[in-house]
């Protein structure tokens, strides 16, 4: 479910008109990791629902209490029933195109005198988070508290000093000047397939579903290819409409169906889909209460599928820090001939720099200078720095396009976990990432040594006399385009979305188009895209997938290829 930036603002602006100045009557937990306040407010009782779950993690009013899922009482819902239950809501604030949420409570002491606490909801999917902070800043608890040994960046225990969550390094998609730096960044890194993707990882405040749509208001596609210029203008307009509610619009809470159920919940009308195919709610949390009330079939051999998409959920988070990490060290690499230039202007200046001096002034250069250091040390420093920084240049785009490609194989890892349909699949799929060092090996593993990396998995198929080989994970992947096809053979795949590869097998043959397209069907059911009402699908013949040099199994560029949009299913 996409609660993302723009879901969370719409639900503060809810929050905001009809609980601030609302007392806490009851709290209680509606599972181990999902909070329940109820309010008095405006003359009636409100239920506001905040959950930490990753699957679901969002917050936003509903109309009947949830039950009571937990006895448990702990430290943290101990304190929040001391500092919030009878106080008053007297405020919520939330940092621009984030999705965390700072309520702030007014609350008597022991002593008479009035207090105030924020109970803060981080809603940030895996790494979700409920902090209850004093007014001096001071963590009072956590529902999940973070050791210094597990983040020394950013500890959450009591007693700690709150930090808010570090902001990405991002782009604000309000602003037109984000388009054409935007557009800078994509001419120099073209990492990204889909112009959605490339929105996705640079703009602010994006979920998939969102980037899908501005790329749908700008282009006319929701998943278009990155094209050779950016539609910056159209893409600017595109946003200026779905941010408008931030300045005070009007919300279009929307619930998007599949299969005639509710699936999505966002807070504009989202022109991607066909009419037919939303639902239009009187309010944000309306919208999210519907589709979380809607009956779920329960995927089977969970207790297999969950330690798999746990390990690569926390392998994604620790790329996702390091690329943030290289990335802002590419970009002090740019100052490497400043800081040069800083350096030798400082040793050709020495005679007239004084102990203590703060700055160096020569013609229109302004070089600062550390105070407590000599002018030769100085110098040293910033020398220090140029090679770092020119060393940068050189030592990471390879690190970069090595960590992005890893990155890609986790989501293309996952979605294979998430689509697997039997327990022999999802046991290929572990042994697999015991292989690629991203599981621990169980215990009979352990003993005998880790196991060779095990043959990939795939399904075959037969159209109208033609096989069909469909890889079920990333060996499986490799194996069926690379050893089990000729080069004439027809191979597809989902664009822009972690999936199966599907090889038809032609004999040399043109492919029919009603072939190729049943083909497709299958590429579409076996991609994370599969529930949706319509996707495109690429195929090329198989001689123009390339493998990706040095990187792990399954991921592959292509070219030559045509585009066939279809719906998902079997052919």
């Amino acid at each position: 479910m996409p609660f993302d930036a723009l879901a969370a603002h719409a639900v503060r602006d809810e929050i905001e008109s009809r609980l601030v100045g609302g007392r806490v009557q009851k709290t209680h937990f509606a599972d181990e990791q999902s909070l329940v306040l109820e309010l008095y407010s405006q003359g009636q009782r409100n239920w506001l629902l905040a959950t930490a779950r990753a699957d679901a993690a969002r917050a936003h009013l509903v109309s009947a209490p949830p039950a009571r899922g937990t006895d448990r009482v702990t430290p943290f819902l101990l304190l929040v029933r001391k500092h919030v239950r009878d106080a008053r809501l007297v405020g919520i604030d939330q940092p621009p195109l984030e999705r965390v949420l700072y309520l702030r409570f007014a609350h008597r002491d022991e002593r008479g005198l009035q207090q105030e606490v924020t109970l803060v909801l981080e809603l940030m999917g895996r790494r979700s988070n409920f902090i209850l902070v004093d007014e001096d800043g001071t963590i009072l608890d956590a529902l999940r508290r973070v050791s210094t040994q597990t983040n020394p960046a950013r500890p959450l225990v009591p007693r700690g000093r709150y930090v808010p969550p570090p902001a990405p390094d991002r782009l604000d998609p309000r602003l037109a000047s984000s388009y054409f730096a935007l557009e800078e960044r994509a001419a120099a890194r073209p990492t990204e397939r889909t112009l959605a993707q490339l929105l996705q990882a640079h703009l602010a405040g994006l979920s998939p579903l969102l980037a899908e749509e501005l790329s749908y208001r700008a282009t006319g596609e929701h998943r278009a290819a990155v094209p050779r210029r950016l539609p910056s203008t159209a893409l600017h307009h595109a946003a200026e409409e779905l941010f408008a509610p931030l300045d005070g619009g009007t919300w279009q809470p929307t619930v998007i169906l599949r299969a005639g159920e509710p699936a999505d919940a966002v807070p504009y009308y989202p022109r991607q889909f066909e009419a037919a195919a939303l639902q239009a709610a009187s309010s944000i949390s309306e919208a999210f209460e519907r589709v979380h009330a809607a009956p779920r079939r329960p995927a089977p051999h969970g207790l297999a599928r969950a330690p798999l998409l746990a390990a690569l959920a926390d392998r994604d988070a620790q790329l996702e820090r390091k690329l943030a990490a290289l990335r802002r060290s590419l970009e002090g690499s740019e100052r490497a001939a400043e800081l040069r230039a800083a350096g030798e202007t400082i040793l050709a200046s020495l005679p007239a720099i004084a102990p203590g001096q703060e700055r160096l002034v020569v013609g229109d250069q302004v070089v600062a200078l550390d105070p407590t250091r000599s002018a030769v040390e100085n110098a040293q420093q910033y020398f220090e720095e140029y090679t770092r920084a020119r060393d940068a240049a050189r030592i990471v785009p390879p690190l970069l396009e090595e960590t992005e490609h890893e990155r890609r194989y986790v989501a293309e890892m996952a979605a294979q976990v998430e689509l697997a349909e039997d327990a022999a699949t999802l046991e290929q799929l572990r042994r697999e990432l015991v292989a690629a060092k991203l599981l621990t090996p169980n215990r009979g593993e352990a003993k005998r040594g880790r196991p060779a990396a095990p043959r990939g998995g795939y399904r075959q198929v037969q159209l109208d006399g033609h096989d069909v080989l469909i890889g079920l994970s990333a060996e499986g992947n490799a194996r069926v385009t690379f050893e089990l096809s000729s080069p004439d053979d027809v191979w597809l795949h989902a664009r822009g979305v972690p999936g199966s590869h599907v090889v038809l097998r032609t004999g040399g043959r043109p492919p029919a188009p009603d072939l190729v397209e049943r083909a497709a069907r299958l590429a579409a059911r076996h991609s994370t895209a599969r529930d949706e009402a319509a996707i495109l699908v690429d195929w090329t013949p198989r001689k123009y997938v390339r493998k990706i040099k040095g990187a792990l199994p399954g991921l592959v560029t292509y070219t030559h290829e045509q585009t066939v949009r279809v719906r998902p299913g079997e052919a």
